[in-house]
C-alpha cells in the first residue's frame, strides 16, 4: 500500500507533538513494508515558495518551503499549493492519504485527493480549524466558550498577529 501523510511541519527541524506522532506512524508502515512519504511545510524567510524533495529516516519528504500566510484566508487555502499537491498525488499515485495537519498547508488538498478518488482521513490534533489562536483558550487562559457565529473570536484577535505581519 502507498501512504502519504500531510503534516504542517515534519523532523529534525520541528520536533513537537503532531510531527512526532506522524513520524512514529511512518516509521510503522515503513516496518510492515508499506511504502510512506511525507509532504510537509518549512520556513522560508524571503517570499515565494519552493518545493524541495528531501529524504528523511529513509522516507521521502515533499517540503514547501514559504514564508506563511499574508492574510486571514491564505491561512487556510492556498491554490498554488493546491496545485503543487495535486501534482504530488499525479506523480506518486497514492492509495490513501493521512491528513495530519493543514496548518501552513492548504485545505485544499482535502478536494485535490477527492477529485482523484483517493481514499483519505483527518486526524484533529487542536482546533485549528476553528480557532485562530488554535487552543480555544481566551487571552486569559480560561476555556473558549465556543465559536457559535464567531462571537467568541473577536476577542482573540490578539492571535491573529502572531501569524500575519502588520500590513
Amino acid at each position: 500500500m502507498k501512504i502519504l501523510f500531510v503534516v504542517h511541519y515534519y523532523l529534525p527541524r520541528h520536533q513537537a507533538g503532531t510531527e512526532l506522532y506522524t513520524r512514529a506512524l511512518v516509521r510503522k508502515f515503513k516496518a510492515q513494508g508499506q511504502e510512506v512519504w511525507v509532504f510537509t511545510s518549512e520556513d522560508r524567510p524571503t517570499p515565494g515558495f519552493e518545493l524541495k524533495e528531501e529524504e528523511y529516516e529513509q522516507v521521502k519528504v515533499f517540503r514547501l518551503y514559504h514564508s506563511g500566510a499574508s492574510d486571514f484566508k491564505s491561512n487556510y487555502r492556498r491554490e498554488d499549493f493546491d496545485r503543487i499537491f495535486g501534482e504530488i498525488l499525479d506523480k506518486i499515485q497514492p492509495d490513501i492519504i493521512h491528513f495530519q495537519h493543514l496548518f501552513r498547508l492548504s485545505t485544499g488538498f482535502v478536494k485535490e485527493a477527492k477529485r482523484r478518488k483517493i481514499p483519505s482521513l483527518l486526524t484533529l490534533a487542536d482546533y485549528w480549524l476553528i480557532c485562530p489562536a488554535i487552543i480555544m483558550l481566551k487571552p486569559e487562559n480560561r476555556i473558549c466558550p465556543g465559536t457559535e457565529q464567531g462571537n467568541e473570536c473577536a476577542s482573540c484577535a490578539h492571535a491573529f498577529s502572531a501569524f500575519y505581519p502588520a500590513q
